[in-house]
């Protein structure tokens, strides 16, 4: 993968400040703010940058033995344990918590569906009563 230097520098600091592409890009570029959100909303788009992105998040999600059945799993424990312990604190930040590490392991991304919607309507006027009006 050929990336710029800058490029790189920018994912590493993206992939490394929580997914912040705002800051990473002003941290990189040295530009300010306004500047910054556009042009880091373009840069997520090329496609070398998002392949980076993802490959490193893949590493780091393999490296760490986390997947979306890891999350599930903990997701219906930290529900168990909510109903059945009074005394269980906090769980509102155990929740963020895994939200957080599922986002930045880029293992919340929505699956791709396809419906098929049919619709059967009946006329509100036959070609007789139209004539009439």
């Amino acid at each position: 993968m050929n990336l710029s230097a800058k490029h790189k520098a920018f994912c590493d600091e993206y992939l490394s400040n929580g997914l912040n592409a705002t800051q990473a890009y002003k941290s990189v570029y040295g530009v300010g703010d306004k500047v910054a959100e556009a042009a880091a909303s373009r840069l997520l788009l090329n496609v070398k940058v998002k392949d980076y992105v993802q490959q490193e998040q893949n590493k780091t999600s393999e490296k760490l033995e986390i997947t979306r059945e890891f999350l599930i799993k903990e997701y219906l424990e930290l529900i168990n344990s909510a109903k059945s312990d009074n005394d269980f604190i906090d769980r509102g930040n155990w929740n963020k918590s895994l939200a957080q590490l599922s986002k930045l392991l880029g293992l919340d991304a929505p699956v791709k569906q396809q419906t098929e919607i049919t619709i059967s309507e009946q006329p509100l006027f036959t070609d007789d009563e139209e004539d009439q009006v």
